[in-house]
């Protein structure tokens, strides 16, 4: 019906406790027309023929519906102009709101090569694993026209060409183009034996079978199945609806057929629409087939089987395709060999199909019945109105939905230790367990605590449970399709004792971030943020590696002499400088910093520059900076300043402050000194610092310098001094990054 609108084109919401308002209407929005409505208006309507109401059925209004698995798009079928039309969905307290006209999308659905545009008739919608499947039929009505047109009575093997027209499509819609695909994924002419529409038909008229017929607009046609002894009025005429598509836990694919002739005719005793005296009895027969997978290539079940899927009790029935069908309890014994209505609907690891049938459980009744996927077993049968209500055996049930709690969401999952520093899980590196990870609210409300298990692992979810260390249940503050969340683990605690928040999101390959850390350093918290989506929505991919190289230093000997390098830092890894003894610091996730000074020797009263260079490496912000330099007592700070923060001068101290350093950029500080009289034969150490970094850089006052040309007797005795300073300070550096590494 149209509802309390009067419209074929609205849109109603169903409460979870009962009762119905409009969501929307969609005529007149983006130049939707779903036809106008075709009952008679007023009690003095001939209601009981509804004539009009016997052409409009799979013609106009609105056919199924299906929403994408995150909940945002609502796909409906047009059936008036056979189109997709696409309605992305707002949100406003958990709830859909419908879209604006301008942001309706409508596509219309393929005609296949062997079926002409006028007969396609779509109808089935279903969303799977990211894809839009879209049911339809060629219906065969313009060939039965042609056939009608020079022989008004024709039999059943007369109207034989339009038969060989039926046939059943699916074709993939792809919601990111919102496009088809050129051809079907599925294709099978519905030309196959079907059981029979009511037994009192056997034996008194050679249609009995329930074969699909093409569509047709005309009561009563001379074909159609009608008893003639037992109950005259009895009468049938199917015409196939693909009218829903399901997907079982295997991927098979589950087809529902509603007959077109039940949405046209009546329940009991109901008068024809062309007028007369006598009542009819109007019986419809739908069907319910499965399709699989062959190499990538769907295809139809065939004797009651497919691809190991069967064959079942229906196999050699002369009921479906290839002589038999898979869901053989498809019907009441002893009355009706077909009672499908076309609804269906698949509850996830049930290994169970419900579809709408008439004569559920006893005659003259709607429900549903249920068959296990696996077999086509009957498992149960329920009833939804008794017998003798005005519904009786008429196609008084649409689709089938199911109604269930809205999966929760969980997040997780797992805090390692980074040995080879890159920021990436790897087999070999070991789990963190007893680490405090918090989870907070987007304003900042802490929402959980846990601490990872034995593996690592820490979990958050808005589902019932029962909490342990690692696991928090039951956490309302964690809703839908909300933006702000954080996992927040402080670096400061016991558990990370010598520890350091490794590199941030460094795998860039396809499902990089299961494997990578998302931990970003603000102050001494590693924080990951994150965004909740709908219902179900699992994220297991916010990791934090830590590694206990707690920087990497890169010493460099001075490239004339005098002067001794200072002692490698842990971890470090020698690289080339320039002038003087320089020194280069960075820690994974954070900044660098590096030193160099302008001259390896100097004499008493001579100016020395000292340059600082500190680097955001990083994509992102870093804040409340600090970088101090100690310069030593041998010199007489002359000048300090930087290119950005702000410098300050206590002393022989130099400290740099920045309340925001910017992704990818560096800030240079500039230390001009003169060396003191009186200072000579001394290798001269500047230290600069920024949290746990390090960076030096060296130069030697000594008494003369050498002519030009002229070379100086203590060159080779310095050479080696220096190069076994070196060696020393290397191997010391070994000996302790393996101690770190025990």
């Amino acid at each position: 019906g149209q509802g309390p609108t009067n419209s074929t084109g609205t849109i109603y919401r169903m409460s979870p406790t009962g009762g119905a308002s409009v969501f929307m209407e969609l005529n007149g929005l983006a130049g939707i027309d779903t036809g106008a409505n075709p009952h008679p208006n007023g009690m003095a309507a001939p209601w009981i023929q509804d004539p009009g109401g016997f052409v409009a059925p799979g013609k106009i209004g609105l056919g199924d519906m299906d929403i994408s698995s995150d909940e945002t798009t609502l796909y409906v079928m047009n059936l008036n102009q056979r189109e997709v039309i696409v309605l992305p969905l707002g949100l406003s307290g958990g709830a859909p709101t419908p879209p604006a006209a301008g942001s309706i999308i409508r596509r219309a659905v393929p005609t296949p090569g062997n079926c002409p545009a006028a007969d396609v008739r779509p109808f089935a919608l279903k969303y799977y694993n990211n894809t839009l499947y879209v049911g339809m039929v060629c219906t065969g009505e313009s060939t039965l026209q042609q056939i009608l047109a020079t022989n008004p009575t024709p039999t059943l093997a007369d109207i034989q060409p339009a038969k060989n027209m039926l046939r059943a499509y699916v074709y993939r819609f792809n919601p990111g183009s919102n496009t088809f695909e050129g051809a079907p994924a599925l294709e099978f002419p519905l030309t196959y034996p079907r059981g029979t529409i009511n037994f009192f038909f056997t034996g008194v008229d050679p249609n009995n079978d329930g074969e699909w017929l093409p569509w047709t607009d005309t009561w009563l046609p001379s074909y159609a199945p009608l008893s003639t002894a037992q109950i005259p009025t009895n009468i049938g005429n199917p015409q196939p609806i693909l009218s829903d598509i399901e997907f079982d836990d295997n991927g098979f694919m589950l087809l529902g057929f509603r007959d077109r002739f039940g949405d046209q005719a009546f329940s009991q005793t109901d008068f024809s629409p062309t007028g007369g005296p006598n009542g009819y009895d109007a019986y419809q027969a739908g069907d319910l087939l499965i399709a699989c997978q062959n190499g990538g290539a769907w295809q139809i079940e065939n004797n009651g089987q497919c691809l190991g899927r069967g064959p079942s009790a229906g196999a050699g029935n002369n009921e479906g395709p290839g002589g038999g069908e898979f869901f053989y309890n498809e019907q009441y014994v002893p009355f009706h060999g077909e009672i499908a209505l076309g609804g269906l609907t698949v509850l996830p690891g049930s290994s169970e199909v419900v579809t709408t049938v008439f004569d559920a459980w006893d005659t003259f009744e709607n429900g549903t019945q249920t068959y296990n996927v696996l077999t086509a077993a009957l498992a149960r049968r329920v009833q939804l109105f008794a017998p003798g209500t005005l519904l009786r055996k008429g196609a008084g049930l649409g689709d089938l939905e199911l109604l269930c709690d809205a999966a929760p969401i969980e997040i997780g999952n797992r805090v390692w230790r980074d040995d080879d520093l890159d920021g990436v899980q790897d087999p070999n590196e070991p789990p963190l367990a007893g680490v405090t990870v918090q989870l907070f609210s987007p304003t900042g409300a802490l929402l959980g605590t846990a601490i990872t298990d034995v593996d690592g692992g820490y979990y958050f979810s808005s589902g019932p449970g029962t909490d342990t260390i690692s696991a928090i249940y039951n956490i309302a503050g964690l809703t839908f399709n909300t933006s702000g969340f954080e996992v927040r683990i402080d670096t400061t605690q016991p558990a990370l004792t010598g520890l350091f928040l490794t590199v941030p999101n460094n795998d860039g390959s396809p499902d990089g971030d299961f494997r990578d850390s998302d931990g970003i350093l603000q102050g001494v918290i590693a924080v990951a943020t994150f965004n909740a989506g709908g219902p179900g929505d699992n994220n297991h991919t916010y990791d934090f590696g830590f590694n206990n190289s707690q920087v990497q230093v890169t010493p460099t000997a001075p490239t004339t002499p005098p002067g001794t390098p200072g002692t490698p830092v842990p971890g470090a890894t020698p690289v080339a400088g320039t002038g003087g003894t320089t020194g280069t610091v960075s820690q994974p996730g954070g900044p660098t910093l590096s030193k160099i000074v302008d001259r390896p020797f100097a004499l008493p009263g001579d100016t020395i520059t000292w340059t600082v260079v500190a680097s955001n490496p990083n994509p992102y912000d870093l804040t409340n900076i600090t970088i101090s330099d100690s310069v030593p007592g041998e010199l007489i700070i002359l000048s300090a300043s930087s290119s950005a923060g702000s410098v300050s001068v206590s002393g022989q101290n130099v400290t740099l402050t920045l309340a925001t350093f910017p992704a990818n950029s560096t800030v240079t500080i500039t230390i001009v000194t003169r060396v003191r009289d009186g200072v000579v034969g001394v290798a001269v150490e500047n230290v600069a610092l920024l949290g746990d970094l390090r960076a030096t850089a060296t130069t030697v006052i000594i008494s003369g310098l050498p002519r030009t040309g002229e070379t100086p007797w203590w060159r080779l005795p310095l050479l080696l001094g220096m190069g076994g300073s070196v060696l020393a300070g290397y191997a010391l550096w070994r000996r302790q990054r393996a101690s770190n590494q025990l």
